[in-house]
């Protein structure tokens, strides 16, 4: 379990640091197009829950923002 958990750990590593990441300006369904290139569609709707998590966390780190008042699932983000 442990070499489980830390592949997770490091593949959540390359992505945070992925220069897909870095793209200004994009809704959630972009963000895990581009980034969880190797996971099937089918899955990309459980993704972009998860994406959201991380960008609200974000947005209380004040390193991204929304830029638009749509709901975490439905907003364009932007970083800050």
């Amino acid at each position: 379990m442990y070499a489980s958990i830390r592949g997770i750990a490091s593949a959540r590593s390359h992505r945070a640091s992925s220069p897909r990441v870095r793209s200004q300006d994009a809704p959630i369904a972009a963000i895990v197009k581009r980034v969880y290139t190797d996971v099937p569609e089918a899955l990309h709707a459980a993704a972009g829950h998860s994406v959201a998590a991380h960008l609200r966390k974000l947005e209380r780190e004040e390193r991204v923002r929304r830029t638009d008042p749509a709901p975490a699932l439905e907003a364009t983000w932007s970083v800050r």
